[in-house]
């Protein structure tokens, strides 16, 4: 588990604003915008994740999720009949926004055809970085992680 510690952060304004970030997880200049853009929209937006795609997420057009990550109304059964109470509004950077919820015992989006979508448009490749950024409680973007 990743250790955090808080980090005063200058905004634009001047201003400055305290956030927990981890230490393991650098942030690179994209990244640090889509945060200084997010301001305004709470702490929820501070929040970022990454993942190491695999080959059988190539394969089998999914992204193994942190379920800690999300408000546990959007996390539903293993399959259609047993979705989520709640939907998260996804937006693939590049790609489609889309409505989905989590299936608990794969960890994966339940809609899998726009995640193969999002690996097609960015030339993820197995071993690529995959960042999934909190902007609101039940919204979230997905990105390819720039290389070096």
């Amino acid at each position: 588990m990743a250790h955090e510690t808080p980090e005063k952060v200058e905004l634009p304004s001047g201003s400055m604003r305290s956030h927990t970030v981890a230490l393991n997880e650098a942030l690179t200049l994209p990244q640090r915008a889509l945060k200084e853009n997010a301001v305004g929209r709470g702490d929820l937006s501070d929040e970022i994740r990454k993942v190491t795609v695999t080959g059988g997420n190539i394969r089998n057009n999914h992204i193994y999720l942190p379920l800690d990550f999300f408000p546990q109304e959007v996390i539903g059964g293993n399959n259609k009949f047993e979705s989520a109470a709640r939907t998260i509004s996804v937006t693939f950077r590049p790609g489609q926004a889309i409505e989905t919820d989590i299936d608990r015992t794969k960890r994966i989006l339940r809609a899998r055809s726009a995640v193969g979508e999002f690996f097609a448009a960015a030339d993820v490749v197995e071993g690529d970085v995959v960042c999934i950024l909190k902007t609101s409680h039940f919204c979230y973007e997905i990105s390819k992680e720039a290389n070096g």
